[in-house]
């Protein structure tokens, strides 16, 4: 095994880790009430026209999402910095510790390749949710994401982006228990803890 192929199975690891803390983070705080970002995330669901995907902004609290219309992720400070610790370095040091007995691992190696999928996370989030919501990043934000009409494009040309934007109308529009379709970005979780519709 060369120096380059034995990352593979860490990064197909530090993958599936990405995946289940999106799930976690998405089905466990953003659809819990006890948690601000929580509360948020409820109003914009509340907030959707389940046919169109729109935004109904006249309906009760949504002040409390203004200015982004909770189609942003990243923009708590304090939120951020905590899924920063528990993705970007807890993630690859448990990796690290698991499999450091079987490959000699570069710790930087593993840091680098999850704060790629951190960021990647951040800004594909940030551009399928404000597109599939019918507003334009540029007029929420600056740098944060792909305008629409690169997202727009980028979901017309790739089964990527399409099955995003299908993934997240389905989370949208199934209601209760059988709410699913908690990952947004890297799909995975949803067929492991069996929530995929």
């Amino acid at each position: 095994m060369n120096k380059y192929t034995k990352y593979i199975f860490p990064f197909v690891l530090l993958y599936c880790y990405n995946s289940i803390v999106e799930w976690v983070i998405h089905k466990y705080i953003m659809h819990n009430e006890f948690f601000a970002s929580g509360k948020t995330h409820l109003i914009h669901h509340k907030s959707t026209n389940t046919k169109t995907m729109q935004i109904d902004e006249s309906i009760p609290d949504y002040e409390m999402i203004l200015p982004n219309h909770n189609l942003l992720f990243g923009v708590d400070l304090f939120e951020t910095v905590i899924l920063f610790i528990v993705t970007v370095l807890i993630g690859p040091l448990i990796i690290f510790k698991l499999l450091s007995s079987l490959y000699k691992l570069d710790f930087y190696v593993l840091a680098f390749f999850q704060l790629f999928m951190y960021l990647f996370t951040f800004y594909i989030w940030n551009s399928i949710h404000t597109y599939m919501h019918g507003k334009d990043i540029d007029e929420l934000c600056n740098k944060c994401g792909m305008s629409y009409k690169t997202t727009d494009y980028l979901v017309k040309n790739t089964s990527y982006f399409k099955w995003m934007l299908e993934n997240h109308k389905k989370h949208h529009i199934i209601k209760g228990k059988k709410k699913g379709n908690f990952n947004i970005v890297l799909p995975g979780a949803d067929f492991i803890f069996n929530t995929y519709n």
